[in-house]
């Protein structure tokens, strides 16, 4: 009876010892596999540390892919387990703060299709810049935008609020433009005053001890006394002068570029005859004029006053094939909210064919263009 019970006992043990050994051989087999899967997937041995360590192993195998974004995450310890389906939902990119900025945009409460959005159209740069920011919860309907600017967000949001009924396409053009601001209210000093397509305006302004290389005398023939323009703008403007003369239409300059001395001389006589407010809706203040770049020229028809000029068939060929040439009616009738200006259709500017074109077809100003699509080019 006593042997029975022994080799009882002993057959028990044996038995508990084999299941034992089939346990763990299956927790090894299957610590292994697990390992043996990922590893298959691409993942580095750091990665699958750190996958297992946060028991990810049925989730990542489940997903039956690579990620890069997954791998950065896992790998620089910057891992949050609950942001693993963005990880998984982002195109890598190669920057130090990508992970980071993941998280962060994650952290301050935007949801994973806004994140996805975000990173599809901002750059490193401007993602960080917004990690800064409060959660902005329509921030999708912003960021679509190629001119939209992470650093003028709240002013596009303040913007927004007194002007419920405007178009957020405008409300970021103006914006950009400085229109939040009043007039000469926050200036920014130009720097590419070289270039055919500079922006003066009331929030831009050029340096004082600037003058544009190449100018050129017009030809006397359109002009009553000596005036100048840049090269490429003079060429382009006698070519059209010449046009319209073989079509029997006559213009005559009327000024063309001017120095920043010349300018607050002028400027000043204006406002001494008609007070600063009233001035400033026709005359520009020193380093905000157009005509001191040299690409800029007031006209007029030989048959009609400097104010007239909208009243002759001069002004109707101008208006319908300046463009042609490169120029624009810089300050269009109907849009003087945007320009500062009143209505000028003898103030033309040079801006180069296809921009003039693209202005003319899609009745802007060269405002909204310069901040639609030069200014981030810069």
């Amino acid at each position: 009876m006593k042997r029975k019970k022994l080799r009882l006992g002993r057959i028990i043990w044996v038995l508990i010892c084999i299941m034992v050994l089939i346990y763990l051989g299956n927790f090894i087999l299957a610590f292994n596999y697990d390992s043996f899967r990922l590893k298959q997937l691409n993942y580095s041995k750091i990665a699958i540390e750190e996958i297992k360590k946060n028991k990810l192993e049925d989730y990542i195998i489940a997903k039956k892919k690579y990620s890069k974004t997954l791998e950065k995450a896992l790998t620089t310890k910057q891992f949050i387990a609950k942001n693993i389906d963005l990880y998984y939902s982002l195109d890598y990119r190669d920057d130090d703060n990508f992970i980071t900025n993941i998280n962060s945009l994650a952290d301050i409460g935007y949801d994973k299709t806004k994140i996805i959005l975000i990173f599809k159209h901002l750059n490193s740069e401007e993602i960080e810049a917004l990690t800064k920011l409060p959660l902005t919860n329509n921030i999708e309907q912003y960021i679509v935008f190629d001119y939209f600017k992470v650093d003028n967000l709240e002013r596009y949001l303040n913007y927004r609020n007194k002007n419920k009924n405007m178009e957020l396409e405008k409300i970021i053009t103006h914006v950009n433009i400085g229109l939040d601001y009043p007039y000469y209210g926050k200036i920014t000093y130009v720097d590419d005053y070289d270039k055919i397509t500079v922006l003066t305006n009331k929030y831009r302004q050029l340096p004082e001890t600037f003058v544009p290389k190449n100018l050129v005398e017009i030809d006397k023939a359109y002009a009553p006394q000596t005036f100048q323009l840049t090269k490429i703008a003079g060429e382009a403007f006698e070519k059209m002068a010449n046009d319209m003369k073989k079509n029997d239409l006559h213009i005559q300059v009327v000024s063309a570029y001017r120095s920043f001395a010349y300018q607050a001389n002028l400027y000043n006589k204006y406002v001494a005859q008609d007070g600063k407010t009233k001035a400033e809706t026709y005359s520009a203040r020193p380093g905000h004029s157009e005509h001191q770049t040299g690409l800029a020229i007031d006209i007029s028809g030989n048959n009609y006053a400097f104010n007239d000029f909208d009243k002759s068939k001069e002004y109707q060929w101008i208006k319908d094939n300046a463009h042609l040439y490169g120029y624009i009616i810089r300050y269009p009738k109907g849009k003087e909210n945007i320009t500062g200006y009143q209505y000028e259709p003898w103030h033309l500017r040079y801006v180069g064919v296809d921009i003039a074109t693209y202005i003319y077809n899609h009745k802007i100003t060269f405002d909204e263009y310069y901040v639609k699509f030069l200014e981030q080019k810069k």
